[in-house]
């Protein structure tokens, strides 16, 4: 039976539960469902601690509720520590000069078979969520590669490119789809994450290099589809 308070004309008040530990459990729960945000798991693991030696002193209930509260706050802080540490060691989305790739990165993209002996970047666009060599598409000055490292690189010539179809994300979580079709008929098919908007900037890079490298060939320059359920893009 719960520990009760007397009135002073000798009835008792029945015991609470302690509002600091529902608001510990809450802030667990929410801490653990958005673990990137640590706030709402360190406010439970507080909230508990306030919470448990009153409950201890018979003063309040809730024990269950506070121990809840840490326990799932310290979880949320340690999912949240884990998500950081692979964000903060996976590599930018962000189209890059081939200059920025470091040397050992090249040398194993040359080894992937993503890279002719001689060839240089001019501009690649990492896909993957671990390494640069995980996954990506690489613009060379005449060759435009995808590649991953669990099957054989896809390429094809600059030149040989008749038409860029580009299918923005339709939200942030999406990725952009590319569609590039060859003079011969064939297609090459990839996507770009939409993060700080890469997946424009490799569009207009690509459409800008093919171009170029069709002039060049004296071709007409490659047609640009824009998917209709995405935004204009921008030039």
């Amino acid at each position: 039976m719960p520990p009760v308070q007397p009135y002073a004309s000798g009835e008792v008040w029945p015991v609470r539960t302690s509002g600091f530990a529902i608001a510990s459990l809450a802030c667990g729960i929410v801490g653990l469902l958005s673990f990137c945000l640590f706030l709402p798991s360190v406010l439970s693991i507080v909230f508990g601690g306030v919470a448990l030696p009153a409950i201890k002193a018979g003063q309040a209930r809730g024990k269950g509720l506070a121990i809840s509260g840490i326990i799932t706050g310290i979880t949320g802080l340690i999912l949240g520590l884990l998500v950081w540490i692979v964000f903060l060691n996976s590599p930018d989305t962000l189209p890059v000069k081939g200059s920025l790739v470091s040397t050992s990165d090249v040398e194993k993209l040359r080894s992937m078979g993503a890279l002719l002996e001689g060839e240089r970047i001019e501009y690649l666009c990492p896909t993957g969520m671990f390494s640069v060599v995980e996954s990506g598409v690489i613009l060379t000055a005449e060759r435009l590669v995808v590649y991953d490292d669990q099957s054989v690189p896809e390429s094809c010539k600059l030149s040989d490119i008749a038409a860029i179809e580009y299918t923005p994300a339709a939200n942030w979580i999406d990725d952009a789809v590319f569609i590039i079709e060859l003079d011969n008929g064939d297609e090459l098919y990839f996507m770009i994450s939409t993060e700080w908007g890469g997946d424009r900037v490799f569009e207009r890079r690509l459409r800008r290099m093919a171009t170029e490298a069709r002039t060049a060939a004296g071709r007409p320059a490659p047609e640009s589809e824009l998917s209709p359920l995405g935004p204009d893009s921008d030039e």
